[in-house]
């Protein structure tokens, strides 16, 4: 008698995990969801700028400011000449003293100083994440955790060295994106070319960085020549 069809093109394709149906795998995904929020900053980068990319930030924020600087100067000698035939003084007046006020505070400004820095937090665990290609099941990821990285940005001026909103100054901000990370977990390798495939197969469905979680560690430098990361799990 023939065996049933698999159900997902991982089965079909001949790459079963018998190993999820034992004990000693759930053991494994438990321990491995123990170690998760310790792991973030092992493998997800935040987006930094370099500290040469910080300096010029900087300068580039500070030009800004002097040209908003210049901009108002320019505007309250146009605004003064418009006193010299206009009937609404006190109007223009009210204007010139927004612009002067505008000056201080560009002129009290002390610059980006140091970036803000954020830490990369656990967000999300999904266990046996199903791989979809539309209506297709492709197969199931043991687990993907999803971090928060900080994206480090400046707000608040243009390409051309000027201020987006008069109003505001600029600064630094921090956002936050989520990035995943893929784990497959093995309580023993039987064979490392059939983990690959696996895992090549799923890479071309999702993007992320891949994990494989075992207290085998025999084939880890194999795995890191695929750019496969390795978490060593105790026996």
């Amino acid at each position: 008698m023939s065996s049933p069809r698999g159900q997902t093109l991982q089965q079909r394709f001949g790459f079963s995990d018998d190993d999820l149906k034992s004990p000693a795998h759930d053991a494994l995904m438990i321990w491995l969801v123990g170690q998760l929020p310790l792991l973030g900053e092992r493998w997800v980068l935040p987006i930094y700028f370099r500290p040469d990319d910080i300096e010029k930030t900087r300068d580039q924020a500070a030009r800004a400011v002097k040209n908003a600087i210049a901009l108002c100067s320019n505007n309250i000698t146009s605004l003064n000449n418009q006193k010299n035939w206009s009937d609404h003084i006190s109007e223009i007046d009210i204007r010139i003293q927004a612009e002067q006020t505008r000056i201080t505070e560009y002129q009290n400004w002390l610059g980006l100083g140091t970036p803000p820095q954020s830490s990369i937090d656990l967000n999300e665990i999904e266990w046996e994440k199903p791989i979809m290609s539309g209506q297709y099941m492709i197969g199931f990821v043991d687990l993907v955790a999803w971090y928060t990285r900080p994206a480090l940005a400046i707000v608040g001026i243009d390409g051309r060295d000027n201020l987006l909103d008069r109003e505001k100054l600029p600064t630094w901000v921090v956002y936050k994106e989520k990035v995943p990370v893929y784990f497959e977990a093995k309580t023993q390798i039987g064979s490392i070319g059939e983990l690959i495939r696996q895992i090549n197969m799923y890479r071309q469905y999702i993007k992320g960085k891949f994990v494989v979680v075992s207290p085998d560690d025999r084939c880890q430098d194999i795995l890191a020549s695929q750019h496969i990361e390795f978490l060593k799990a105790p026996m």
